[in-house]
């Protein structure tokens, strides 16, 4: 996915959505459900935009399918561990207070299979009292 365009999604997307805006409320909800939350997995993290404000007030990691964000997210938060895979089959062997899978990423899963095995890869890598935001679809009007 946006395999030719990585480059330029920050371009598009940075003028589209405030992302300071958006991980300043993620914060907050974070900080309502699990007070004492400290680590971040960022499940198709794209280009690491919400991480390079997230990473001020908790330990983020990242995975995505394409290795371009990969290596943007990295440069964005360069004490976060990034990982090239999919979210539909994955196995880090490591436990997060937060898992995120934002901007509408759920949606390109492909089949309710899919979606089954995603939701069970974010409750395997979730520690207890953990929370999971997936923000599902992305309307503008």
């Amino acid at each position: 996915m946006f395999s030719k365009s990585a480059d330029f999604y920050d371009l598009i997307y940075c003028n589209l959505k405030n992302y300071q805006t958006d991980s300043e409320t993620i914060k907050s909800l974070i900080l309502k459900r699990n007070p004492d939350a400290k680590t971040i997995l960022n499940v198709a993290c794209s280009t690491g935009e919400h991480d390079k404000f997230l990473k001020n007030d908790f330990s983020v990691d990242g995975l995505d399918i394409n290795q371009t964000f990969i290596d943007l997210s990295q440069k964005k938060n360069e004490l976060g561990n990034y990982f090239l895979c999919d979210m539909s089959d994955f196995d880090l062997k490591k436990k997060y207070d937060v898992i995120l899978c934002l901007y509408t990423s759920i949606g390109y899963l492909k089949s309710y299979d899919q979606l089954k095995q995603t939701l069970a890869n974010f409750a395997n890598h979730l520690n207890k009292n953990g929370v999971v935001f997936i923000e599902p679809w992305v309307v503008r009007m």
